[in-house]
């Protein structure tokens, strides 16, 4: 069946790197032009919203994240609504702000389905008033035939000492990603043990705060910080790297961890429902206890002396990918979410 795609971008982030090219049936929409969308422009960008729809008339209209894109897409009466959780949106902006809760509630009202890429959520859109039916749950995934195993350690021709134990992390430097968390553990190990390396991919508030930390502690020269890192170079990173380090305080299906695993590159990780998921200690990586350091170090320390569960851990974690986060077998549930809204738009009249 062809499908006719509109995209509509609320803001211009001329910041991020972006090395996609959407395919041919694609088109993108014109907008009220924000680099930076501010509540205080809601009335506007809602006529904005009711004019597009009014021109396109679209046979089923998918908006995320809930707390944003998915309020005001309900705002503007935008149906059939389906509405898609980015995780945060549910699980930390949903409990942090009473504005948020209220966005939240208020486009969970009026969607037809919701999308949401773990069990974790789901239940969380349920304890916040959304009916448990229906709720299309998968995990985006990735795609296997560009994230896979590979010996090679280079990055940009540069090859890591293989007496090297290279951490990675790849979250953005914001507070509910832990990074400081990674730092500091990573700093009182380091001082014991020359093997560790830590490269640290992304930006984020915290970031000159996390540089000038490594700094003062002398570990200036054993820590890479990369910034952001366009997709298409990412499988080389998590191919250079023995461990991938996430200390998130909060996630759904984590698509950096997901791809991590697909290259076989063991994960350690924040003990939280999310991680849960797709992490299990003693068969396909580490926990340790959320938001402490001294946990992280302990499960570094034992995956560094652990060469033969790493490569264990990396297998069995590429084998959960194959079975669970397939993106090309994944991506039909998506269709099947756009059938459904659109079957209910007829039910419902």
């Amino acid at each position: 069946m062809p499908v006719e795609i509109f995209a509509l971008r609320l803001e211009n982030d001329t910041t991020r790197t972006n090395d996609w090219h959407p395919p041919h049936n694609i088109k993108y929409v014109s907008f009220t032009k924000n680099d930076k969308f501010r509540w205080r422009n809601e009335a506007t960008v809602v006529s904005d919203l009711q004019r597009i729809f009014r021109e396109i008339k679209p046979d089923v209209v998918h908006a995320g994240p809930v707390d944003l894109c998915g309020f005001l897409a309900a705002r503007a009466g935008m149906q059939p609504l389906i509405s898609m959780s980015w995780g945060y949106d549910l699980l930390v902006n949903a409990v942090r702000s009473m504005k948020a809760r209220w966005r939240v509630q208020y486009a969970l009202k009026q969607t037809r389905v919701l999308l949401t890429d773990c069990q974790t959520v789901s239940d969380k859109a349920v304890t916040l008033g959304y009916a448990t039916d229906p709720i299309v749950t998968f995990p985006w995934g990735v795609d296997l035939q560009v994230f896979h195993p590979s010996t090679d350690r280079k990055i940009h021709q540069t090859s890591y000492d293989p007496d090297h134990i290279v951490l990675l992390s790849t979250r953005s430097m914001e507070q509910q990603y832990g990074c400081d968390v990674i730092t500091e553990s990573f700093i009182h190990l380091a001082r014991n043990d020359k093997r560790l390396q830590l490269i640290m991919l992304g930006d984020g508030s915290q970031r000159q705060k996390i540089i000038q930390k490594i700094s003062l502690a002398g570990m200036a020269k054993r820590v890479r910080f990369v910034g952001t890192v366009p997709e298409f170079e990412m499988p080389s990173y998590f191919h250079a790297c023995d461990l991938y380090i996430s200390a998130s305080h909060s996630d759904g299906s984590s698509v950096s961890l997901l791809q991590a695993m697909a290259c076989g590159l063991p994960p350690l990780v924040s003990d939280i429902p999310g991680n849960r998921e797709w992490v299990s200690a003693g068969e396909n990586g580490w926990l340790f206890v959320d938001g402490d350091s001294d946990s992280l170090a302990n499960k570094i320390l034992e995956a560094a002396n652990s060469p033969k569960l790493r490569k264990l851990y990396g297998a069995a974690s590429r084998k959960i990918v194959e079975t669970r986060a397939d993106w090309g077998h994944n991506s039909a549930r998506l269709m099947d979410a756009y059938r459904m809204a659109i079957d209910r738009r007829v039910v419902n009249g």
